[in-house]
């Protein structure tokens, strides 16, 4: 593994790229995204990671770069992943696509087809009718035994809330689940 030392840091993987700044709860979230990502490197059975917590604390930023390492390790250009190019969700519009009646192909090629598919900011829109909820499950129980990253600014107790079938989703097949309630990166001090 490719490791650099950034300053005021213990030594990180230089593709992760996360500022833990000494905070316990970032460093928290680097360890288990990493071992998240030993877990897929060693073909291991696979699971889901589930990023939670307050906003600007890199949940987005992780599941970022853990998509585009995987692209410069693990994709093979020529296995097609479904009539959709693989890149990161973000759920809100992804949700929007589908009350206007356009991603439901797409939605089955991800549920289906992509072995990895990362999900950012579920929880995230207004459901007043349930229809989010009910989308986001059907996606998230097609996903069973398929590399699955998730961000949302939830924690876990509130996403039992919104919908306890998909909380228990994110500790399926030995889920990681990492809550990083700490201070917003652009509220530190410079």
């Amino acid at each position: 593994m490719d490791t650099q030392k950034p300053p005021g840091n213990k030594t990180t993987p230089h593709w992760l790229g996360l500022q833990t700044l000494n905070d316990p709860q970032l460093e928290k979230l680097e360890s288990e995204v990493l071992r998240w990502w030993e877990r897929l490197c060693a073909n291991d059975r696979p699971c889901w990671l589930t990023l939670c917590g307050t906003s600007g604390v890199g949940k987005t930023h992780c599941a970022n770069k853990i998509f585009g390492k995987w692209m410069t390790s693990f994709r093979d250009p020529k296995v097609p992943h479904g009539d959709y190019f693989m890149l990161p969700v973000w759920w809100p519009e992804l949700l929007n696509e589908l009350r206007d009646g356009k991603a439901y192909e797409r939605v089955s090629d991800m549920a289906k087809k992509w072995p990895l598919l990362v999900l950012d900011e579920i929880g995230a829109s207004r459901d007043t009718t349930g229809y989010a909820g009910e989308q986001l499950y059907t996606l998230l129980a097609r996903r069973e035994k398929k590399w699955t990253v998730i961000t949302t600014n939830l924690s876990m107790q509130e996403l039992g809330v919104l919908d306890n079938r998909i909380a228990s989703r994110c500790f399926r097949n030995d889920g990681i689940v990492v809550e990083t309630n700490t201070v917003d990166f652009n509220q530190r001090p410079k």
